[in-house]
């Protein structure tokens, strides 16, 4: 971590341990069942939906929310070339993430094709350009869960850690992992 954050590690390094000592022994629930919580950098404006994304109707609190702040970032949209190719997206979901690929007569999934060209985002666009495909991506990682970056943003305007898990994640409950050993028992 220092190699990556330089003369700022010891600020996010102490903004770790603040937020280990705050949340440490709680755990997030939806329902009686421990939450799945996905998280990814930079959103393209808006979350995905968990139910296109997974295939299933389990996870009702990932739903699209708005990620306004993720649109200021400098990194939000990204430009990669490549050579010509017989490419076409196919299929994408409501929040612009491209589910399927045909390129030649191989249909990929959103993510493999992400993988293989080394995309920031699963969002993206193809557009032939002077003989080669220009990839213009939104955003950074699949999308799913709370945008790292928005997260950030809404703790600087003064938002509490449950508000922000609230926005994300609507509907589960913060739940202490103490309180629930003694349910058990």
């Amino acid at each position: 971590m220092e190699d990556a954050w330089g003369a700022k590690y010891p600020k996010y390094y102490n903004k770790l341990v603040d937020a280990w000592n705050d949340t440490e022994g709680q755990v997030l629930f939806y329902g009686e069942e421990l939450a799945l919580t996905p998280f990814f950098r930079l959103s393209n404006g808006c979350t995905r939906d968990g139910k296109e994304v997974l295939g299933s109707d389990a996870y009702p609190y990932l739903k699209i929310v708005e990620c306004p702040w993720d649109i200021e970032d400098k990194k939000q949209i990204q430009t990669v070339m490549t050579e010509d190719m017989d490419a076409e997206i196919t299929q994408a979901d409501t929040a612009g993430y491209v589910l399927s690929v045909r390129v030649g007569q191989e249909n990929l999934s959103g993510e493999e094709f992400r993988s293989t060209y080394g995309l920031a985002s699963g969002c993206f666009t193809l557009q032939r350009y002077n003989g080669q495909i220009r990839i213009t991506t939104r955003g950074e990682g699949h999308g799913l869960g709370m945008s790292q970056y928005s997260a950030d943003q809404m703790a600087k305007e003064g938002e509490t850690y449950d508000a922000i898990l609230q926005y994300f994640y609507e509907g589960t409950e913060i739940k202490e992992v103490a309180e629930i050993l003694l349910d058990v028992e």
